[in-house]
């Protein structure tokens, strides 16, 4: 045996005993993370679970020592190359924070802020390290054995189960749930619904409206980007070329070396909107609601949540029609700012702010005389973007204006004008996908129910937190309508030309969405023959566009139409031609041939 050869299988038995070691850490991560989470769900969820925090403690130290261990062994197996030095500057910092938790914590005077609250950086250290890792792991092993549409909804299915579960903790409710009530709830709030068949403010504990906080924010920037950013915050040099074009068409990133930074953009640009909206939300109502001050910071820092992830969620009796607020119109103006943001989709917030940004710029450059007589001008913004802006205008202004006339001596008649506006104004932004509401729906005329369907059906804007077929597939429906009835023989807008496979996919969205609707109704109507048909109808468009507005008819429902409507909340969420391409999807086969056209009488 020569020495080359044996070089050779040395080095493969290295990268085996490599691969191994790689393997059970791997395994043993798992187990662990799962272990930190149960922990968790037991502290949290039990009442008698402060009797064994000492040992808890322990564990959670224990766990995160080998945690510790998990990191510097992969930073010691894997070469450090140019490509991977951003992710070694994550786990290097990731191990400071271990080593300071595990070394220096112990160390710390019974009198200090940082003493007190160590115990809860512990847990918050532990579940933060194994909701990274176990995402790694969990994200590479579906990606490697299940379908891209199947993850997506695979990825769905899995927290809405997971906050079932967690809803049904004792500590979670004032009174006990059934499991129905339970996954109703969880599936309204990972699809951002809204539709209730138990009061939040009365029947869930601080701990369970924290879930259902938790659910609106996983379900609002999307399961698979909240489980995409763990993955590869601190793998990001691992990751799988099939990894990156599965990302790619999810967050629909045209460069693959972008995705980990629209992965962070998101998630960054969705906590600073809803901190800030936050904060506006706790000016509006400090002192008004016989709150103390925390409570008064989770009731703005849960209803930011809920209206920018379009949830329609409320922690208040009666939803935004109760008394103490039903006439604060600063708080229902920033739920509608909040809401249209959410609305807009993280592509169009990202496109807008670009362009500003090189307004802004051009606009210093001619302030300081930098600008040259002959400038290149880039087309920043793209064409969804346009469309989405003028769409949602008048959806909101038309919206406003229609329901300020048709409830003028109606629902608005005890307002001043300008509070009338204000509340028109309220009520066309939120029932596009929000669903909150400040009125009895009940007492709504005819046309304003109409109008409400025809919102709810709607929807806003595609890559949103919201719910619909969106503006972008009326858009195209109508336009490609106009242009049949021209005789045109393309579809063009803003000097760009929409592509067949667009406006084959708009026409497939809109009648896989009136027949599911009609579907629905019919199913409804034939399990509660006694209930009104004009009020089914509502509740199906509240669910088929993830709205969650109701005419009180929810709860009253039979189970087997609770069944039917949380179908259709996922569905609808999901999107109809996500799942049945997930269900129904095979390899595109060629065909060398075609048929002679032959024209059907229409």
């Amino acid at each position: 045996m020569g020495p080359g050869l044996l070089i050779f299988k040395l080095r493969l038995f290295i990268l085996k005993i490599r691969k191994l070691i790689h393997a059970i850490f791997t395994g043993m991560t798992v187990v662990l993370s799962l272990a930190v989470f149960f922990l968790l769900v037991y502290e949290f969820g039990f009442q008698d679970s402060g009797n064994f925090e000492g040992a808890f403690d322990t564990l959670y130290t224990l766990i995160l020592w080998f945690f510790l261990g998990v990191i510097i062994s992969r930073m010691l197996l894997n070469p450090r190359i140019p490509g991977k030095k951003r992710l070694y500057k994550r786990n290097l910092l990731m191990l400071l924070i271990l080593v300071y938790q595990l070394g220096f914590s112990s160390f710390l005077s019974q009198d200090t802020l940082l003493y007190a609250i160590n115990p809860f950086l512990l847990r918050f250290l532990a579940f933060f390290i194994g909701l990274v890792l176990l995402s790694g792991s969990v994200f590479t092993l579906l990606n490697q054995k299940v379908s891209p549409h199947m993850l997506f909804v695979y990825s769905f299915l899995i927290f809405i189960f997971i906050g079932t579960g967690l809803l049904l903790l004792p500590n979670a409710t004032l009174v006990p749930i059934s499991f129905l009530e339970a996954l109703f709830t969880s599936t309204s709030a990972v699809c951002v619904t809204g539709l209730t068949i138990v009061e939040t403010a009365t029947v869930f504990s601080l701990e369970g409206k924290l879930i259902i906080l938790f659910l609106i924010q996983i379900g609002g920037i999307g399961v698979m980007t909240f489980t995409s950013f763990f993955a590869l915050l601190f793998m990001s040099g691992d990751s799988s070329f099939k990894s990156q074009m599965l990302l790619k068409d999810i967050l629909s990133e045209n460069r693959l070396s972008l995705i980990v930074r629209t992965l962070r953009n998101i998630v960054l640009i969705t906590l600073i909107i809803e901190l800030f909206g936050a904060l506006s939300i706790w000016f509006t109502i400090r002192g008004s609601l016989g709150l103390d001050r925390m409570d008064e910071i989770f009731f703005s820092l849960f209803h930011s949540v809920s209206a920018f992830c379009n949830a329609g969620f409320s922690i208040l009796p009666g939803n935004l029609n109760n008394p103490l607020v039903f006439q604060n119109f600063s708080f229902q103006f920033f739920i509608s700012v909040l809401v249209i943001l959410g609305g807009l989709g993280f592509p169009i917030l990202f496109n807008y702010g670009s362009y500003l940004q090189y307004s802004l710029k051009t606009h210093f450059r001619k302030l300081m005389k930098m600008q040259s007589r002959y400038e290149y001008k880039p087309h920043i913004l793209g064409l969804t973007s346009r469309i989405v802006l003028i769409s949602t205008l008048i959806f909101v202004l038309g919206g406003t204006l229609m329901f300020f006339v048709f409830e003028y001596h109606n629902a608005l008649d005890n307002l001043s004008w300008d509070r009338k506006i204000i509340s028109a104004f309220f009520n066309s932004v939120t029932t596009r996908t929000a669903g909150f509401n400040n009125i009895d729906l009940e007492i709504l005329s005819r046309p304003s129910m109409l109008l409400f369907l025809f919102l709810m059906w709607v929807g806003a804007s595609p890559m949103s937190t919201a719910g619909g077929i969106k503006t972008t597939t009326l858009a195209i429906v109508l336009l490609s309508i106009w242009g049949s009835v021209r005789k045109t023989d393309r579809l063009e807008i803003f000097h760009r030309e929409i592509s067949q496979d667009n406006i084959r996919l708009a026409h497939t969205i809109v009648l896989l969405s009136l027949f599911i609707a009609f579907v629905s109704v019919f199913l409804l109507i034939m399990l509660n023959p006694a209930e009104d048909m004009m009020s089914i109808v509502f509740e199906v468009f509240s669910a088929l566009g993830t709205v969650g507005l109701s005419l009180n008819l929810t709860p009253f429902l039979s189970p087997g139409s609770h069944l039917i409507l949380i179908v259709l909340m996922f569905v609808a969420r999901l999107g109809a031609v996500t799942l049945l391409s997930s269900l129904f999807s095979q390899r595109q086969k060629d065909y060398f041939y075609r048929y002679p056209n032959e024209n059907i009488i229409m």
